[in-house]
C-alpha cells in the first residue's frame, strides 16, 4: 500500500467493536446497550443480560490483541521514509468508513460522522427465473423454502446428524417445497424418497428470493444473505455458524423477521416449529418499507 494522508475504510460486514473504537466512537462504553460483533448472549433489557454483554467483549478483544494483530500487522505496515504506520494508526485517519450493512437493520448506538452505511450495494437486481426453476415454482402446490448456507459452509460437508435433522424436518412438512443448496450429487440419494425436496449444487439466490412463492429462507445468517433476504421481503430461519452470523441473526430476530436456532441444540422438533412459525405466523411478514 502507498502512504497517504487520507484514507477510506471498507468493511464487508457490520462494524466490529474494535472498528468503532478506532474510528473514534467510544463503542465499548456502550457494550451493555448495543451487542458486539459475535454475541451469543440473549438480547434483553435485564441487568444480568446487560452485564453479560459487557463481559462478552473481553474475549473478543483479547483474541484480536493476541492473534489478529499478530497475523495482520505484517500486511498492513506502511513505510514512509523512516516512519512506520500500522493498522491501529491507519483507521483513525480514515475520512470515511463504508459499512456493508443496513443502517435500519442495526442496533442503535453512537457512531462516528465518518460512518456511511452502504448495505445492499452488492445486491444484484433480481432476474426472471430460467425455465427449470419456473417449472419448480409452478409445480409447487404450497410455499417454497430456500435452504442455503452460503459458499463457505457447504451442506454436503455438515455432520450427518445435522443433515438428518433437515431431512426429518422436510419429511414432516410435505406441503412445503424445499430447494436445498447441496453441493454434491450424493444428495440425490439422501432425498430420493422425498418428493418435496429439490437439491441443487448452485442456486440463483437473489432471483429465487424475489419470487412470490418463495416464502422463507433457511440460512446461516451471513451478512450478504440477510441483506438479500430483507431486500426481497423474505422472512428467515437463521442457524448462525460463526463470526458475525450470530449477531446478524439476533438483529433479524429482534426486528421480528427471523427465528434463530442454536446449531449446538438443533433437532427436528425445533426446526419444524421454526419453519412453521415463519411460514404461517403473519407477524413475520417482512418488507423493506416496514423495516425503514
Amino acid at each position: 500500500m502507498t502512504y497517504g494522508e487520507r484514507w477510506k475504510n471498507m468493511l464487508s460486514y457490520a462494524t466490529t467493536t474494535l472498528g468503532y473504537e478506532l474510528l473514534g466512537s467510544r463503542y465499548t462504553n456502550y457494550e451493555g446497550a448495543a451487542p458486539g460483533f459475535s454475541i451469543e448472549v440473549k438480547d434483553s433489557d435485564e441487568i444480568s443480560n446487560r452485564l453479560q454483554l459487557i463481559t462478552s467483549v473481553v474475549p473478543i478483544m483479547l483474541n484480536i490483541a493476541c492473534t489478529y494483530w499478530k497475523n495482520v500487522k505484517p500486511f498492513v505496515m506502511l513505510d514512509s521514509g523512516n516512519d512506520v504506520m500500522i493498522f491501529q494508526s491507519v483507521l483513525p485517519k480514515s475520512v470515511f468508513a463504508f459499512v456493508n450493512s443496513e443502517e435500519f437493520f442495526e442496533y442503535p448506538r453512537p457512531i462516528s460522522h465518518k460512518t456511511i452505511f452502504i448495505g445492499g450495494i452488492g445486491v444484484k437486481k433480481a432476474k426472471p427465473l430460467n425455465e427449470e426453476y419456473k417449472e419448480i415454482m409452478n409445480n409447487a402446490n404450497g410455499p417454497v423454502v430456500l435452504v442455503s448456507f452460503g459458499s463457505v459452509a457447504k451442506s454436503a460437508e455438515m455432520p450427518l446428524h445435522i443433515r438428518n435433522v433437515f431431512i426429518e424436518t422436510f419429511t414432516r412438512l410435505p406441503e412445503v417445497t424445499f430447494i436445498w443448496k447441496y453441493e454434491t450429487s450424493v444428495a440425490d440419494d439422501i432425498v430420493a424418497n422425498l418428493t418435496n425436496v429439490i437439491t441443487k449444487k448452485w442456486v440463483p439466490q437473489t432471483d429465487l428470493l424475489a419470487h412470490p412463492k418463495l416464502r422463507a429462507f433457511l440460512t446461516h445468517a451471513g451478512q450478504n444473505s440477510v441483506t438479500e433476504s430483507i431486500h426481497a421481503g423474505v422472512p428467515m430461519v437463521c442457524i448462525p455458524l460463526y463470526g458475525d452470523q450470530q449477531r446478524n441473526g439476533k438483529i433479524a430476530e429482534k426486528k421480528n423477521v427471523a427465528v434463530v436456532l442454536d446449531k449446538r441444540a438443533l433437532h427436528a422438533d425445533l426446526l419444524t416449529e421454526a419453519i412453521r412459525n415463519v411460514l404461517y405466523n403473519g407477524t413475520r411478514e417482512l418488507s423493506e418499507e416496514k423495516l425503514h
